[in-house]
């Protein structure tokens, strides 16, 4: 069993619904869905956990990065590499699934206690240079991405990398060497991407422990492109061609 995160921003407050219902339709062997945010949504079926639990705030990472406009996004960022402190009772493995992306075949994210790991096709150099300031050897290690809008995580792992990270800036508390080591010229850009840093560690150290499986999935930018052939699709507010009819969007998630 796993549990699955998906973490709310203000520009997802509309599709996380969908997102968790195509969860509870698609994603096999899920034992819990928690929603993180600010606000409590009401999602049937789902556990709502409060952000402000965490010992960091958005205003911290403000602060830090000294930017307004993308703070959230780094915020989100270090939301999900803290969960198992948000959530103590999460399980070993637990998917964190991006609120405006919508499974629309079963897919499984462990296999014979395996964690499977999907593939992307993105690369952003700054996204390694941090990495490679947190911690030297994490360099990339294949040609494919591990930002995918959905990944597995499991729990002491990802505290293993935490703890390798805050050893090496000689015991300074992860989400703050985080921010630190953002590139200023990329801090109000692209300049971390969680699931990269975390990718990139799982593939370096624990290879032979993963799954790696290449699922079907896309970015969209409106309903129609909407794929029955797709495992899942992911339609991310910034590349919306129009309004979004919300309606329409559950249906054609729940039909597929």
């Amino acid at each position: 069993m796993i549990d699955v995160v998906v973490p709310v921003g203000p520009n997802d407050r509309d599709t996380a619904k969908i997102t968790a219902m195509s969860i509870q339709k698609n994603v096999l062997d899920v034992r819990t869905i928690y929603i993180v945010s600010h606000e409590d949504l009401h999602i049937s079926g789902t556990t709502f956990i409060n952000e402000s639990k965490l010992n960091f705030k958005l205003q911290d990472v403000r602060t830090i990065l000294k930017v307004d406009s993308r703070a959230g996004w780094y915020f989100q960022q270090l939301i999900k590499l803290y969960i198992p402190t948000l959530i103590p009772s999460i399980l070993q493995h637990y998917l964190v699934v991006d609120a405006d992306t919508f499974f629309l075949r079963p897919c499984r994210f462990v296999e014979d206690g395996r964690p499977v790991f999907n593939l992307g096709n993105e690369f952003h150099q700054p996204y390694f240079d941090h990495m490679q300031r947190l911690f030297p050897s994490l360099i990339k290690p294949m040609m494919y991405s591990g930002i995918t809008h959905t990944l597995l995580y499991d729990r002491r792992w990802l505290n293993d990398l935490i703890s390798l990270v805050e050893e090496h800036h000689k015991g300074k508390i992860f989400w703050k060497v985080y921010l630190d080591e953002v590139d200023p010229d990329h801090k109000e850009k692209s300049g971390a991407a969680e699931n990269e840093l975390y990718f990139t560690y799982c593939i370096l150290a624990h290879i032979r422990d993963i799954t790696i499986k290449s699922l079907k999935w896309t970015d969209i930018s409106s309903i129609d492109e909407i794929n029955n052939d797709l495992d899942y699709v992911s339609l991310h507010w910034y590349r919306r061609q129009s309004s979004l009819d919300l309606s329409s969007l559950e249906k054609r998630v729940l039909e597929s």
